[in-house]
């Protein structure tokens, strides 16, 4: 249990950068490859060697940076007015703040702007803290939508201030509609290219379900696959409506699954209880990593990594491209280690 607790100290927080603080990860045995394969690529389930103990040390890193109190302050600000208005709960909390304000009963504005306070307050606190997760930022904001809602007291006003006030919210809504298409378009977890239209879960998840097939049906490999595929391998799972047979992912393994029991199921079903995932990669014919597509692959990193950690002058042998995936063994002539 101590395991996801570790993992979100460091990745929830803002994993310190290997440019600026390579001494130090140098000094924990962290190579700027051990970087990029867990903190760039979310390749991070290997156990033995990202063990709780090294990602309680890498979170410690951040606490020994001496950035300047009233500089993180200037930062998070720009931040929060950056990226959070490129999310469509921002253009929520303008139309709540622009009712309260616009038709609050008098003498009430006070509130609405201790609402503001605490909760550009509280968005500031934890980005002190270290925390960067849009989606935590995104629930400080929506609080404040609702304690905007929640205190206001409507007073009368013109036919005029309504008019005014529904040009407002067209606008308001316009750009949230655009900002939300923005981020649902280009997003690689459900969208490829700029001028297909979006698919749905469902498509995503029909369009894949044939070369995944692929690989599920063969049950007595093990096949890796990158963790930024999530949206490729995974859809099914928030489609309700569908069932997909027992046993589909069996055998695929997404190696982000640190402190999932999936990981536990892998390593028994396939090198028995007890056994180390990643040391039993090399020179292994049982076990294959498979890249989705040309834009990412990971084999280089993977076999640099096993090379660092496990067999020396591992390297990345393709053995098959079959619907556009590409299947790579893991092969070494060299010394264990």
């Amino acid at each position: 249990m101590d395991s996801n607790p570790a993992r979100a100290g460091v990745y929830d927080y803002g994993v310190p950068s290997y440019k600026d603080y390579a001494e130090e990860y140098e000094a924990l045995g962290v190579s700027e490859n051990d970087y990029k394969m867990w903190f760039v690529d979310y390749n991070y389930s290997d156990r033995d060697v990202l063990t709780i103990e090294l990602l309680q040390d890498i979170a410690s890193i951040r606490s020994e940076s001496k950035k300047d109190f009233w500089d993180t302050v200037l930062e998070g600000t720009r931040y929060c007015f950056i990226n959070i208005s490129s999310q469509v709960i921002m253009a929520g909390f303008v139309l709540a703040a622009l009712v309260f304000f616009l038709f609050s009963a008098k003498g009430d504005l006070w509130k609405g702007q201790i609402i503001l306070v605490a909760m550009m307050g509280g968005y500031l606190y934890l980005y002190l803290r270290g925390r960067v997760q849009s989606h935590v930022d995104a629930i400080i904001i929506l609080t404040g939508i609702i304690l905007l809602i929640f205190t206001l007291r409507p007073q009368a006003v013109s036919m005029k201030e309504k008019i005014g006030f529904s040009i407002l919210s067209l606008a308001v809504g316009i750009f949230a509609i655009g900002w939300f298409y923005e981020a649902f378009a280009h997003s690689s977890y459900y969208y490829k290219g700029s001028s297909e239209f979006v698919l749905s879960y469902r498509e995503q998840m029909e369009q894949n379900y044939d070369r995944l097939s692929i690989l599920s049906k063969d049950h007595d490999h093990l096949y890796l696959i990158g963790a930024l595929e999530t949206g490729v391998t995974y859809p099914a799972f928030t489609v309700t409506s569908e069932v997909v047979e027992r046993d589909f992912y069996g055998n695929l393994f997404l190696m982000n699954e640190y402190s999932m029991p999936t990981y536990g199921y892998t390593v028994k079903r396939f090198f028995g209880e007890g056994e180390s995932l990643y040391g039993n990669i090399v020179n292994n014919d049982k076990v294959y990593y498979c890249a989705m597509d040309k834009e990412r692959d990971y084999s280089e990193t993977i076999a640099t990594y096993l090379s660092e950690h496990y067999q020396e002058d591992t390297h990345a042998k393709l053995v098959k491209e079959i619907d556009g995936m590409m299947i790579y063994r893991f092969i070494s002539r060299g010394k264990v280690k």
